[in-house]
């Protein structure tokens, strides 16, 4: 009996991937855990590993196509399997690819071209993104460029359009003094500690007051985690990804800051893996370092609620004697009206406050 192939596991809140590229071709020999593939999601590309020792039968799935966990991919056998096989099935739309470039054929789709209605500059050759290029600037008379999304990028924006669609998500915003935060900052400054990840302890340490902004919807029930996977929003040159500090509230200030700046490092080295993407349960995204006053961050779903940072500001601010100098900085909280209310989201965002201005920070 041959074994199939199936589309691993994502992880939690990853409906699909994409097939970039087959490493092993029909018959090559393979053995239990071989690399076959590279699938990649919005957070990560994961390794596609064979399951058994044999010869690659069949290729079901072509390059560049969308997959779902527990989907079939490809079949696996023994050498004396070969002859009783069927004819091996070509990869969906394998005529289509010897007359169309992979990356042309998603340039064309994401602009809903018709393939069919496709020239390749030469008569016989084969249609590049010049191509499709062309037929899109024949289409439109104003000066412009196309930029491709990355996968990243592209189901980012899915999941962003889920969560205003989905979610019926409202903000509050309080405002701090950051003075003690930047104290803190200089006083580690030999540990090359972040102001992000000073705010990642903080807030994991709130967070155990507050499990309603530390949950999830589901459905007839809110799930209340009693750990905080803290995701990290942090930009690359892939799109915007979230890697996550798992079991945060219990690191101390120095170890949280290198598990932070690996999980950076990695990110924008587009080598995380899943593990280091899986499970968050609150998102904290800081714009503070390009001097951003406020900004209302959306839910990443499935989680329940989301943290925005801004930037920290010098100023003025009255007193019962006069007035004295301090450094404000707003918090934004967007939370799932399903699940938080705004008493709620006020009374974290108070204890949120009160712990960065008055009590030890580490």
């Amino acid at each position: 009996m041959s074994t199939s192939v199936l589309v691993p596991i994502l992880g939690e809140a990853i409906s699909e991937a994409r097939v970039t590229t087959w490493l092993k071709q029909i018959g090559d020999p393979v053995r239990r855990g071989d690399e076959l593939a590279e699938l990649e999601t919005d957070k990560a590309v994961l390794a596609l590993e064979c399951p058994a020792d044999g010869l690659l039968l069949e290729i079901l799935i072509g390059e560049g196509v969308l997959v779902t966990a527990g989907q079939l991919l490809a079949r696996v056998g023994r050498l004396e399997e070969v002859a009783a096989q069927p004819p091996a099935a070509q990869p969906p739309a394998a005529d289509e690819r010897r007359r169309i470039s992979p990356a042309a054929r998603r340039l064309a789709r994401q602009h809903g071209l018709d393939l069919a209605a496709l020239a390749p500059a030469l008569p016989g050759a084969r249609i590049t993104t010049h191509d499709v290029h062309r037929q899109l600037a024949g289409s439109n008379r104003l000066p412009q460029r196309q930029q491709l999304l990355t996968e990243t990028q592209r189901v980012m924006a899915t999941r962003m359009a889920q969560s205003a669609r989905e979610i019926p998500q409202f903000s509050a915003t309080i405002e701090c003094d950051a003075s003690r935060l930047l104290a803190a900052k200089e006083e580690l400054a030999n540990r090359s500690l972040s102001l992000t990840a000073l705010l990642a302890g903080i807030v994991a340490r709130v967070l155990l007051r507050h499990p309603l902004l530390n949950s999830r919807y589901a459905g007839e029930s809110v799930i209340l985690y009693t750990t905080v996977n803290l995701g990290i929003a942090v930009t690359t040159p892939q799109g915007l990804v979230v890697p996550v500090l798992h079991h945060a509230e219990t690191l101390a200030a120095g170890p949280l800051a290198e598990q932070l700046t690996r999980l950076v490092q990695a990110a924008r080295e587009g080598r995380l893996s899943l593990a280091q993407v899986s499970d968050g349960t609150f998102t904290l995204s800081n714009l503070g370092m390009y001097g951003v006053s406020h900004f209302i961050p959306l839910v990443n779903p499935p989680q329940a609620a989301i943290l925005g940072v801004a930037g920290i500001h010098p100023t003025v601010v009255p007193t019962a004697t006069g007035t004295r100098h301090c450094q404000r900085m707003a918090l934004t909280v967007s939370a799932d009206h399903r699940v938080v209310d705004g008493a709620a989201a006020a009374l974290f965002l108070q204890d949120l406050q009160h712990t960065i201005e008055e009590t030890p920070l580490f």
